[in-house]
């Protein structure tokens, strides 16, 4: 069977809260993205909207599902066997980590700045099949999101050395605290304490993600102005 994380009691409870935060943010870049494609039209800040759309419906699930795990064994229900906990929170890690890559393909498509909508089901198709045929979903989960995040990485960087705008900057440093995460949680079924760094990073590329969102804000006034 397999071990997807391993969480310290004392954490437990933290990290839900951590992960609804982390909605949060997902969730209000992806009202911003929204906000400028209804007066833009452009399909690349569309592509954003349905990214981080789905990146926070990842976390709402990740959330849903600690919290189910942490009020049945604190309550000690009856009549919910381990097998039944254990599938009711399989399922919803599947389905957590199937948005959050989808999230990430559609990052990845927004960066191309191609309109080929076969591209992007290749894409999250081949990712869908490689996490579903592994034995190690969790894990093989992961692995599938450095590659994407590297190449977002890789992207911005490109940017970032021919404008050195200062927005491009701090979503480099935000998607990098992302990457340190992902490789992190790959330890997580084994030390208890990589799940807490995990997290810790995921804060700190979210509290990144909310100024980036700060900046663009102003930089737009700016521009009106």
């Amino acid at each position: 069977m397999e071990m997807y994380y391993r969480v310290p009691t004392w954490f437990f409870g933290f990290d839900i809260g951590m992960e609804i935060l982390y909605a949060c943010i997902a969730a209000l870049i992806a009202y911003q993205a929204y906000k400028v494609y209804k007066i833009s039209e452009e399909q690349t800040i569309k592509h954003l909207t349905v990214a981080f759309g789905l990146i926070s419906l990842s976390y709402i699930i990740w959330a849903g599902v600690n919290s189910f795990i942490f009020n049945t064994v604190a309550n000690a229900v009856e009549g919910m066997c381990i097998g039944c906990l254990r599938d009711i929170a399989q399922g919803g890690l599947y389905l957590y980590t199937g948005l959050f890559i989808a999230g990430l393909v559609s990052l990845v498509y927004a960066t191309l700045n191609i309109k080929k909508p076969g591209v992007y089901y290749l894409l999250l198709g081949l990712a869908l099949t490689i996490m579903t045929i592994s034995i190690q979903k969790f894990a093989t989960s992961r692995v599938v999101a450095l590659f994407f995040i590297t190449y977002i990485l890789y992207h911005y960087v490109g940017c970032y050395k021919n404008t050195h705008n200062p927005c491009t900057k701090t979503l480099i440093i935000a998607f990098t605290l992302l990457l340190i995460s992902s490789i992190d949680f790959l330890f997580s079924p084994r030390y208890y304490e990589a799940y807490v760094i995990g997290h810790i990073f995921e804060l700190g590329a979210y509290a990144t993600f909310w100024y980036a969102l700060i900046q663009i804000k102003k930089h737009g006034k700016q521009k009106k102005n």
